[in-house]
């Protein structure tokens, strides 16, 4: 999900919301659907939602509350009046990642801060099928997703945690040197050709001390179901 910090503001003077109290907007607001919580009315019917456990499962509305608190959170610091993008999804997969090299006991906090079930095999499940649905061989690839994890040279990763990045998430794995100044080339060649080239490069800070960096991409391509109507689109300026 990609939203603006204005979002809830806009929603609640939108026409959708004429007549609304304001635990009517704030209900509406928290049952607002993404791509990961139903079939949407701009997909065609027969759209395999039905076969992805992530859709069926308490981890669609994990995901979407963990949105929303990330969206009340950016607007708690004051950036009510200012332009801006954010994706919980990444967050949210980054911390996936994480919980795939968990003890149980740590994969607990995970799950206390996103509101998603304590059970690990079950996460990790949900995050392959959601790797299925949209993967770039499929005819859903209008969404574009992908994982990778950049490791120091010399560190192994446990066996089995490697094993779950490269199966539940499909992640790439690389041995890079941290100290080397083409390094950060290395990994934004990855992130522009995994965002088709919508995203050309990150400004990722690398130390002596950097043992492994984390990357999540996502990127989404679609005309809008409702297009925007020209005779009600202007400038706006403050």
């Amino acid at each position: 999900m990609l939203f603006s910090s204005s979002y809830m503001r806009v929603f609640a003077e939108s026409q959708q919301a004429q007549g609304l109290s304001e635990s009517q907007r704030k209900e509406a607001i928290s049952k607002v659907q993404t791509p990961f919580s139903a079939p949407q009315k701009n997909l065609n019917s027969d759209i395999p939602f039905k076969e992805s456990s992530f859709i069926k499962t308490k981890y669609s509305s994990a995901s979407n509350r963990f949105a929303f608190r990330i969206a009340e959170i950016l607007e708690e610091n004051n950036f009510e009046n200012e332009n801006l993008v954010c994706a919980p999804l990444s967050i949210f997969q980054i911390l996936a990642l994480i919980s795939a090299g968990l003890s149980d006991e740590n994969f607990k906090e995970v799950c206390d801060a996103t509101s998603i079930p304590h059970d690990l095999s079950a996460f990790m499940d949900n995050q392959e099928s959601l790797l299925k649905i949209f993967d770039s061989k499929s005819r859903y690839n209008f969404f574009k997703f992908a994982n990778s994890i950049w490791v120091k040279n010399g560190i192994e990763l446990d066996s089995s945690y490697k094993e779950r990045l490269e199966s539940k998430f499909g992640a790439d794995i690389f041995y890079v040197d941290f100290t080397k100044s083409n390094t950060l080339s290395k990994i934004n060649e990855w992130v522009n050709t995994n965002t088709n080239g919508l995203v050309k490069s990150l400004n990722i800070p690398l130390y002596n001390l950097t043992e492994k960096v984390l990357i999540n991409v996502n990127a989404f391509k679609m005309d809008w179901y409702v297009q925007f109507s020209p005779a009600k689109t202007y400038s706006c300026q403050e």
